[in-house]
């Protein structure tokens, strides 16, 4: 198994002990400003880019070699105030996929192809002040949208119609529903882990705010593997940690961050 982790201009590969594969820096000039690197769980090639400098996003190759997709600001309809940014990106099973960020969600085919935008921008219900946070619940029809800016989670259903919403969630950088429905948050303010069920119920949290192993600063990114470690990219400590699991831990503990989804580790 091997994680591709990005920062700025660079996008590298490592293995789990940490050590670099490969890194891919004949992309060096392509890139600007590399917001993540994310996984397509329905496509066997599976790695996606987004860029928040040049506002694209990018498919590529297992290997990095190829560029199989790539969508620009020019192929996306102007709204004016509130360019398209590919901040996050959600997936659905049939194939299309959305995009999010600052104050928009965008629809596209799975071959790119602009379907529709949903543009609203403000603080009140189904308006977005600055979206960090995309999470599709198909099976529980609902679509959670994170708005950092506003201290809130705001729940659709997969029509788009308003559910409600979920306040007093001081900083959201990340954000993944686990295999049990519940969804997990990296709180950038609070530097810790929230877990919340589908009715948007604070089950538990934890998290010590520092610079010390196992402490957290900028939870941007994280995920879980199929050995139940935890690998949590951290956007001001500018590092990746990976927590194991202990012996002495029962799996079923509710502050244990299982299996997500969508799965993005043990992939080819």
């Amino acid at each position: 198994m091997s994680t591709v982790f990005a920062r700025s201009l660079v996008s590298c590969t490592f293995d789990r002990a940490g050590e670099v594969v490969e890194d891919w820096t004949w992309r060096d000039e392509m890139f600007g400003k590399v917001d993540r690197f994310q996984v397509d769980p329905y496509d066997p090639h599976r790695s996606v880019c987004t860029d928040g400098l040049k506002r694209r996003l990018w498919k590529f190759s297992a290997d990095g070699k190829q560029v199989l997709l790539e969508v620009s600001p020019e192929a996306v309809p102007d709204s004016g105030d509130a360019p398209w940014m590919a901040h996050d990106i959600g997936w659905l099973e049939e194939g299309d996929l959305y995009t999010a960020g600052k104050q928009r969600v965008d629809r596209f085919t799975a071959d790119g192809q602009h379907i529709w935008a949903l543009v609203a921008r403000g603080s009140g219900p189904g308006e977005f002040a600055d979206i960090h946070g995309f999470v599709i619940d198909e099976p529980g029809d609902r679509i959670y949208i994170g708005d950092r800016a506003s201290s809130r989670v705001q729940v659709f259903d997969l029509d788009w119609s308003y559910v409600e919403e979920w306040p007093n969630i001081l900083g959201i950088f990340s954000m993944r529903r686990a295999q049990d429905g519940h969804v997990w948050i990296g709180d950038g303010v609070t530097q810790k882990f929230l877990k919340y069920d589908r009715h948007g119920r604070l089950v538990t949290s934890w998290g010590t705010f520092g610079v010390a192993p196992g402490c957290l600063f900028g939870p941007h990114g994280f995920d879980v593997d199929e050995e139940g470690s935890l690998y949590i990219a951290e956007n001001h400590n500018d590092r990746v940690q990976k927590l194991r699991l202990r012996d002495d831990v029962d799996p079923a503990d509710p502050r244990i961050i299982g299996p997500l989804v969508p799965e993005r580790f043990g992939l080819a």
